[in-house]
């Protein structure tokens, strides 16, 4: 039911950020309501790796990186 809200939302919105700590990237589940180039800024902490960055970037995401590290 959550996943069927935010999928939802998704589809309704304009411009997608989606704000999560860097342990969740990469993870299988990290986006599972929405195709991750659904997402238009991804909000996180400085613990990004350098490949799941760049990865992200390779897909349309921006990161931004708490601190104003990226």
């Amino acid at each position: 039911e959550e996943a069927a809200v935010k999928r939802a939302m998704v589809r309704a919105a304009n411009y997608v950020v989606v704000a999560a700590d860097s342990s969740k990237v990469g993870r299988e589940d990290f986006v599972s309501f929405a195709p991750i180039t659904s997402v238009d800024t991804l909000t996180t902490d400085p613990e990004i790796s350098a490949a799941d960055s760049a990865e992200l970037g390779e897909n349309g995401v921006e990161v931004i990186c708490a601190g104003g590290q990226q």
